[in-house]
């Protein structure tokens, strides 16, 4: 996952750099926004990961009681107990 938000960045980054560089923006300008989108994505992705897992529903049976749902044909006889 770590791995994941930093290419995320890395790439957001390069794009946004790449656009400023076609629009006729200076090299340091385009410098300047690959660090600041790339840093931006590695504190804002993880965070936006985070909040939108403490929001999402848990549920409120226990382990113990769950109902066995087979996803597959194999599992049809899978003993239980």
């Amino acid at each position: 996952m770590v791995v994941g938000c930093i290419l995320i960045g890395a790439v957001l980054g390069l794009i946004v750099s790449l656009v400023a560089l076609i629009l006729g923006a200076s090299l340091w300008l385009a410098v300047s926004l690959y660090t600041l989108v790339g840093s931006a994505t590695l504190l804002l992705l993880p965070l936006t990961l985070y909040l939108m897992g403490s929001f999402r529903r848990r549920s409120k049976i226990p382990a113990s009681h769950a109902i066995y749902v087979p996803t597959r044909p194999y599992d049809l006889g899978r003993d239980i107990g």
